[in-house]
């Protein structure tokens, strides 16, 4: 349920970054990309659980949210203008 609430929150600032023209194109890696996520994720934490240590999994989605927090210290929000 959570997933699917990011994947339509991903489409609509999509939908704000990009001109109209490329809202096809954008559409289609996004699709594209959530169903690569969705073959390789379970394939990969399955790796992770069954070879890890005992606290292998806490400490990689640690890092992972870490590497997704960090350039979000630096990103410099454009104020958007309508005219």
């Amino acid at each position: 349920m959570f997933v699917g609430s990011l994947f339509s929150l991903g489409i609509t600032y999509m939908a704000d970054l990009l001109p109209k023209q490329l809202f096809p194109a954008g559409n289609l890696l996004c699709g594209m990309l959530y169903s690569i996520g969705s073959m390789i994720g379970p394939f990969m934490t399955g790796l992770m659980i069954q070879f890890g240590a005992n606290h292998n999994f806490f400490f990689t989605i640690s890092a992972l949210l870490f590497l997704v927090f960090v350039p979000l210290l630096w990103n410099k929000t454009k104020k958007v203008t309508h005219g």
